[in-house]
């Protein structure tokens, strides 16, 4: 579940070269990393117990601490009969050391296995810390230091609420990212001050009976333990050797004295100063630079407005041309630019005009401080021109890389900029302008407000065909989700109208014996009641073979169970191999994906002849990425003896949702599988027929937000379909049915888990919305649109002969008077109109909050006919579906 762009960047990071610019910070896909420093041969042993007999700790005047202090969970020692650590994952183990340091007792060393592992230290079993009155004031504060090559941590503090309904010990976690806070020196023990506001209020605990992470509230007034833990395989300290942090002084402070606080610096900022121009491109056209790696493209030029610029907009403009890829940016130096301004600190914001011919355009803007430390943020505009106002406060410290040179603090430090940048984002090629940057004190930009009613025209020929529609209403299923096999869940899905259903469920699959899953029975769905679900909610069954650690022989079984030795239930016809394997996010990606697609690709075509040997008649695709070389190393192997491609596409990064951006996105959704058509007839054998399976779809890449709970959320996913069936491809998936929350507390499920506390089975917006579209763009597309940008629209003639029209209105300020002009068009219908009031999104941006109503759609039957207007409300999904 990474966006494309994510993935291109994760796919291409290496160490930074010494240009210090965004491009930089990356390398195309399968170049080589910079030569490393040799280093001391390893001491590490099996016994990660034995190391380290000793160890410096903070000296006594680091120690000192001005403030008050709650509690804490480690400061020479634990003491006997009361605190206790414990481990988890895999060889995992903790110990104190004796500190060397004068003044220092002990110190906390941890050896942590490098595959989702840590270490909780607790106050003790009937203890507890009441933090709850210094939420706002307070600190985590602790001593740290690394050992080779251990950077990236989480810090997670956790309550005790006792017991729950089913008996797990109800232990809620709330967590960050710790390495954000600090920056390591070789050697060196730094401080680390995380202010507990840091902490969100929802957590997860584990439900040990199903074997998953249940989400629910902190009890603030019940905190026990402290808790230090790593991703799999974010820490390259080599296979076999452990991922060390050594701890010191762990406390919770009431206060947080000399801690820059940028919430509280910029909630107090105060300046009159006047907007100071950094650059209007009249003096400085030679010094703005692009670059881009091997499958994205860049070019800028300074030179006169597109179209006649707005009141206040002078001097020049640059015109960047893009391709989206691995990496792309234009910058400028501050060296490089003579008049260039350079110091921001005293203006709130910076500010500058965007032109685009797009319906929404995002960039992103970077700076590079006067440290050298990396800062960035997204913002975006619509169609025209518009003034982009950027608060400072808006940009985060980029957690990918920063330069060698770079003086890190994890300040924004504006008082002497080196660098400015912008990136701009989404997956289809554009041309922008960027003029008149400058920085201000506005702390808003007035624009506008956009008609409450317009008037649209809905115009359609019945009786020219576009397309078959495909099979465009699949989605994915984990088999890590029970609720989906449960009696009571069934009726839910079956009116959702679902197409192909796509098991065991993303990178899980490469991990997945199928035959261990028969034989344990415990939660997980394996295959036997997976297709005996699917044989009651009619729908087609498709699965990933697992490529990771997985065989030819293993996979060959699976094709040969399902589809001979099973009698009942439908058959699996479609196959893919792999999930993912490109990116370095995939457990086997040093396997499979490192080399860019070489070994994959040779690895397909082992599976294919082991498969297609056990039933000759089932489809198989291969792992492609949206765009880039990937795609041709593995065609290079498999071309000849695969039926197709299957892709992957997020409409955007965590963390960065933006409403008018995900709804662009949606419209671009069958542009872009147009693009992937145009790849495999490039890369493929001639005259050979390729299918195109969008396997994994959705509006965010991964650990989504409230958005995906909110209403506009079903808005996208009702849009995207619409683009789909227009679309030069056979299957789409979206992800998926059933989730369960992420860390940030939104769902990908449509449908809710048994531990949400929303309640099992309750209806997302994205529920309603697809099941719309299911229930009424089917069949053939027919030729049909509004002459209204904002209003997305559809006719298609359905498999009874009857005819169906949709409409999407993207617009959250305006209703469109729609007139139908559709010769002939005349009968009895059912109108269905999905709106924010009635589709049980969120009310605010709390992720867990109360939810608008969740009836679904109402329902209206009515004569229609050619020349009725039809008012579609702003955001709404609106069907007719004729008799």
């Amino acid at each position: 579940m990474i966006s494309t762009q994510t993935k291109a960047i994760f796919a291409a990071l290496v160490a930074a070269s010494a240009t210090p610019s965004w491009s930089a910070l990356f390398a195309p896909v399968g170049a080589a990393a910079p030569k490393e420093a040799k280093k001391a041969a390893s001491v590490f042993a099996d016994d990660w117990l034995d190391l380290d007999e000793k160890m410096d700790g903070p000296t006594k005047a680091q120690l000192k601490l001005d403030d008050a202090v709650v509690g804490s969970f480690f400061i020479d020692e634990i003491p006997t009969g009361g605190p206790f650590s414990y481990v988890y994952g895999g060889k995992t183990v903790s110990k104190e050391v004796p500190s060397s340091t004068s003044g220092n007792k002990g110190i906390f060393a941890t050896y942590i296995d490098n595959d989702w592992s840590g270490v909780s230290l607790s106050v003790g079993v009937s203890k507890f810390l009441d933090i709850a009155p210094y939420r706002k004031t307070g600190t985590l504060t602790f001593w740290i230091k690394a050992g080779p090559d251990s950077k990236k941590f989480f810090i997670g503090l956790l309550d005790n609420q006792g017991k729950d309904a089913s008996g797990n010990d109800k232990k809620v976690q709330t967590k960050v990212v710790g390495d954000g806070y600090v920056v390591f020196k070789d050697g060196e023990w730094s401080q680390v001050r995380i202010p507990l506001k840091a902490f969100i209020d929802d957590g997860v605990y584990w439900d040990a009976k199903a074997g998953k992470e249940v989400p629910s509230k902190v009890d603030w007034s019940k905190i026990q333990e402290f808790r230090l833990s790593i991703g799999r395989d974010e820490n390259k300290v080599g296979k076999g050797k452990p991922v060390i942090f050594y701890l010191d002084q762990i406390q919770v402070t009431k206060t947080a004295l000399g801690i820059y606080d940028p919430d509280a610096y910029w909630d107090s900022f105060k300046s009159d100063v006047a907007d100071l121009v950094v650059d209007d491109f009249s003096r400085t056209a030679g010094a703005w630079k692009s670059a881009n790696g091997t499958t994205a493209s860049i070019k800028v030029a300074v030179g006169d407005f597109p179209k006649p610029p707005p009141a206040g907009l002078s001097g020049k403009s640059i015109k960047v041309d893009f391709k989206p890829g691995d990496w792309y940016d234009f910058f400028v130096r501050a060296e490089d630019a003579k008049g260039l301004a350079t110091d921001y600190s005293k203006h709130y914001a910076m500010s500058f005009w965007l032109y685009t011919d797009k319906s929404y355009q995002s960039i992103d803007v970077t700076i590079q401080d006067k440290g050298a430390e990396y800062f960035i943020t997204k913002v975006g505009a619509t169609r025209g021109w518009n003034q982009v106002l950027v608060p400072f406060r808006n940009f985060s410290k980029f957690p990918y890389y920063q330069p060698p040179q770079a003086v890190q603090n994890n300040k924004l430090d504006l008082d002497g900029v080196v660098q400015l940048g912008f990136k701009p984002g989404g997956d289809i090629p554009g041309t922008l302008w960027v003029g008149g940057i400058k920085v201000t004190n506005a702390r808003e930009i007035k624009k506008d407000a956009a008609p409450a009613e317009l008037a649209a025209i809905f115009q359609a020929n019945p009786a020219k065909s576009v397309q078959a529609i495909p099979d465009i209403y699949g989605v994915n299923v984990g088999l890590w989700a029970p609720e989906l096999i449960e009696a009571a869940s069934l009726s839910v899905q079956k009116s959702m109208a679902l197409g192909v259903v796509r098991y065991p469920g993303g990178l899980r699959s490469d991990e997945e014996d199928w035959k261990k899953t028969i034989e344990k029975k415990d939660f997980h769905v394996d295959t036997d009641e997976f297709l005996d679900w699917a044989l009651q909610a009619g729908v087609k069954p498709m699965f990933t073979a697992n490529v990771g650690d997985g065989t030819p022989a293993m996979a060959a079984e699976w094709v040969k169970y399902v589809n001979k030795t099973r009698t009942k239930g439908p058959k699996v016809q479609l196959w893919e191999i792999g999930n993912e394997v490109y990116g370095n996010w995939h457990k086997y990606y040093d396997k499979w994906g490192k080399d860019g697609g070489v070994a994959y690709g040779k690895a397909v075509r082992e599976f294919v002849k082991a498969m297609k040997a056990a039933d000759p008649t089932i489809k198989i695709t291969a792992v492609w990425m949206l765009n880039g070389t990937w795609n041709k190393e593995v065609f290079k192997q498999v071309a000849d003896v695969v039926d197709g491609v299957n892709v992957h596409h997020y409409a955007q990064g965590a963390n960065s949702e933006n409403d008018l951006g995900v709804l662009a996105v949606s419209s671009e959704a069958d542009e872009l599988m147009r693009d992937v058509r145009k790849q495999v007839e490039e890369l493929g054998v001639k005259g050979k027929k390729y299918e195109i399976w969008l396997t994994e779809w959705n509006s965010v890449d991964f650990n989504p937000g409230p958005q995906i709970l909110s209403h506009v959320e079903g808005v996208f996913v009702a849009d995207y379909l619409g683009h789909l069936a227009q679309s030069p491809i056979q299957v789409a998936n979206l992800w998926a049915l059933y989730n369960g929350r992420d860390k940030r507390m939104g769902d990908y499920g449509m449908l809710s888990t048994s531990a949400d506390p929303q309640g099992q089975n309750a209806k997302r917006p994205a529920y309603f919305a697809f099941g719309m579209l299911a229930n009424a763009l089917t069949g053939t597309l027919l030729d049909g649109k509004s002459n209204q940008e904002n209003l997305s629209s559809w006719i298609s003639k359905r498999a009874d002969g009857k005819t169906s029209i949709v409409f999407v209105n993207k617009s959250a300020e305006t209703d469109f008077k729609t007139t139908l002009k559709v010769p002939g068009l005349k009968g009895e219908a059912t109108v269905s109109i999905l709106t924010k009031e009635n589709s049980g999104g969120l009310k605010t941006q709390e992720a867990t909050g109360a939810t608008y109503d969740q009836s679904g759609p109402s329902v209206e039957k009515k004569s229609v006919k050619d020349g009725d207007v039809i008012t579609v409300p702003k955001h709404a999904i609106l069907t007719i579906v004729f008799k």
